[in-house]
């Protein structure tokens, strides 16, 4: 009998760690390695194909950023380079992929000097009917200066989430629309200091933000939005994370993020730039640490499409095959804007 109940003890806690949910990288490697600094990829499925594009350029904080877009037929095995996007004297920058109206469209951050030495900001559009050749096409009602972020389908339409500066403070806001040209404002979230948003539509058609803030600590803030453009929830994340990818799985997502450390916790300084970690996070804000992604040095900013039932694909950068010889230069910063990036791509299984 004491036997039946330890089976059955461990029957249970088996499913409950089931149903918690857990992810594992079931495989990882590098995609793009070609001495740049490349960058702030993006990803989708369009007419059966994928579609990859990213920022190069020659360091992270240089005003030189063109984008690339790739094509892999294959389910990511291979990947050829179809697209170059670029304009004179514009550092174009953090291209986001979406599918809208039935045609691949990239959207694209830009920066402009003006004479003064100020900088503006805007966005570049193009689309494709067929996946080989682009338009360009103009967008309206993004607030002046707006750098843009993300575009995903929601309900009848799509969301767009774009960040400007409001009185001397930056704002992320949302945006909505019916056909990826014109859009109306939905919602800007009240903290000052909010920029990067990552978006997610769960299995019930909600929409769900993390939204990157400037306070000590660069902790986030998870939001559930309603379909009026309401803050239903907001929790605040227990952990410093930037760049985050968030991925419905049904009633959890996927996050993953470049995980902030600090050598001092208490005073948020000593800021170190470590990994690109995984984690699950329930619709409570709670995340649960899986493992990391191998990453290092300036990285993160992960993007993914859906690869089989319970399999991701992931592409985001990272600089750690250069960390060896970066730590033996002196003076080190953890930042610095001299070093290569890599675009590196993870499959990533979720277990139920």
């Amino acid at each position: 009998m004491r036997n039946l109940w330890c089976c059955l003890l461990l029957l249970f806690c088996c499913s409950a760690v089931v149903f918690a949910g857990n992810a594992v990288v079931a495989e990882q490697g590098t995609l793009v390695k070609d001495g740049f600094h490349n960058a702030f990829p993006s990803i989708v499925e369009f007419n059966g194909s994928w579609y990859m594009s990213f920022r190069r350029a020659t360091g992270h904080r240089r005003r030189d950023g063109v984008i690339p877009v790739f094509r892999s037929v294959d389910k990511g095995r291979s990947w050829q380079e179809i697209a170059l996007f670029k304009k004179a004297s514009f550092d174009m920058r953090d291209p986001r992929l979406a599918v809208v109206n039935g045609k691949l469209t990239v959207y694209a951050g830009y920066t402009f000097i003006m004479p003064d030495k100020s900088s503006r900001h805007g966005v570049f559009a193009f689309r494709s009917a067929d996946g080989k050749s682009f338009e360009e096409f103009q967008t309206s009602g993004f607030a002046d200066s707006s750098f843009f972020w993300g575009c995903i389908p929601y309900k009848d339409g799509y969301v767009a989430t774009a960040y400007n500066q409001v009185n001397g403070a930056l704002y992320a806001s949302l945006y909505r629309s019916k056909d990826g040209e014109k859009w109306q404002h939905f919602l800007q979230f009240p903290d000052a200091g909010s920029n990067e948003v990552s978006m997610s539509v769960d299995k019930n058609g909600e929409l769900h933000c993390i939204v990157r803030r400037a306070v000590p600590g660069d902790v986030p803030l998870y939001c559930q939005i309603s379909e009026t453009g309401r803050i239903i929830r907001s929790v605040e994340l227990s952990e410093p994370l930037q760049g985050i990818m968030l991925q419905s799985v049904g009633d959890e997502f996927l996050v993953a993020a470049r995980h902030w450390r600090w050598k001092n916790p208490k005073t948020f300084k000593g800021r170190l730039n470590v990994k690109n970690d995984l984690f699950v996070m329930d619709k409570n804000g709670k995340l649960t640490f899986q493992q990391p992604i191998r990453s290092a040095g300036d990285c993160s900013y992960t993007f993914c499409v859906k690869a089989a039932a319970d399999e991701f694909y992931c592409v985001y950068y990272s600089q750690h095959d250069y960390m060896k010889r970066f730590l033996k230069e002196k003076n080190a910063k953890p930042l610095t804007d001299k070093r290569p990036a890599d675009i590196c791509f993870a499959r990533i299984k979720y277990c139920r």
